[in-house]
């Protein structure tokens, strides 16, 4: 278990000209679709240079790779940085067969992502239902994956199983997993789901989502998420998906927003029961979107979190080398006590 450190000393205020110039310059971006199982084609956004580390950036419900604009921005300029719109979501395809979307398949496709980038191994951030697939990517291969960063969503073996009071958050994926919800949720100018939206968004980001999901399939790809992963017999207890509660050998870090209203602490706080090497951070303040509520906070500590990256394997991207600690802020995060 880690401590908290200290928060390092302040950056020379004169670099050197070369580097002031380097830091200027705007990372290399591209965007292609990227085939993987069953001829889905997802769309990505990749960003920085690819000799450098590679970060695996993935993102949740109802979002894209947008989401992660502010954090393409700063971890770019250390790292090759991998954004997918997953499946249904996006500019991705959008299956209709809900075996697509289920969390064991997502993984596999994300290994043939890196594959066809050619990246052995990387770093994984993922929010939400990114954090879960996240999580399932780092149980099913972990030979792929250098360290876990997971955002809002603990270890699968926690959830409801070590706070009951998670299951009343989670009252609405019941509902968005049910037959006919598209009907439910576009109503009324979308007023339900302007009304599950409304706590974590502001109006102009919630118009940007209806916007989104007016767009043909669109919804349905983004409420199969729940469909293939929450039933009424499984909710709220451990992943169905995973047969046996396995250990996370990599290093993780946990990071939680205090303003959080569908996900509480305690689910977060278990992951340590399944992690070798766990760190966890608290955002005050913060909603459920922590990149857009504290984008700077979040960057410093994923920046900090994630080091040089050049204390696994060669340090390049085609390695996917990102083993350096890093140290976080001390203002970022708590002492946990063994649980």
């Amino acid at each position: 278990m880690r401590t908290p450190t200290a928060a390092p000393a302040a950056r020379e205020q004169h670099a050197p000209a070369a580097e002031q110039q380097e830091e200027q310059q705007p990372p290399q971006r591209s965007c292609r679709f990227v085939c993987v199982a069953g001829g889905v084609r997802l769309h990505v956004t990749t960003a920085g240079s690819p000799a450098a580390p590679a970060v695996l950036l993935l993102h949740g419900f109802p979002d894209s790779a947008a989401l992660w604009e502010g954090v393409l921005t700063a971890l770019s300029r250390r790292f090759f940085c991998v954004a997918p719109d997953l499946h249904g979501l996006g500019r991705s395809d959008r299956p209709a067969a809900l075996a697509a979307y289920r969390l064991p398949a997502v993984a596999a496709a994300l290994v043939e992502l890196l594959d066809a980038l050619q990246l052995r191994r990387a770093a994984v951030v993922g929010h939400d239902w990114g954090a879960a697939a996240a999580w399932a990517l780092t149980l099913a291969a972990p030979e792929r994956v250098s360290r876990l960063a997971a955002l809002s969503v603990g270890h699968p073996g926690g959830g409801a199983a070590v706070d009951p009071g998670q299951r009343p958050r989670w009252w609405y994926m019941l509902l968005f997993a049910a037959p006919g919800a598209e009907d439910a949720l576009a109503a009324r100018d979308w007023a339900l789901l302007r009304e599950v939206l409304r706590p974590g968004c502001s109006p102009g980001q919630v118009q940007r989502y209806v916007h989104d999901l007016r767009q043909p399939g669109a919804l349905s790809g983004a409420l199969n998420w729940y469909r293939a992963n929450t039933s009424a017999r499984t909710f709220g207890r451990t992943q169905p998906w995973l047969r046996h509660v396995g250990r996370v050998r990599v290093p993780v870090l946990g990071v939680w927003s205090s303003g959080d209203k569908a996900l509480g602490e305690a689910q977060m706080l278990a992951s340590a029961r399944w992690c070798d090497d766990w760190t966890y951070a608290r955002l005050e303040g913060a909603g459920h979107w922590m990149m857009r509520d504290a984008p700077t906070e979040l960057n410093d500590l994923l920046l900090r979190w994630l080091g040089d990256g050049d204390g696994d394997g060669d340090g390049s991207g085609r390695d996917g080398g990102t083993g350096g600690a890093g140290r976080l802020p001390s203002g970022a995060r708590q002492p946990l006590a063994k649980l």
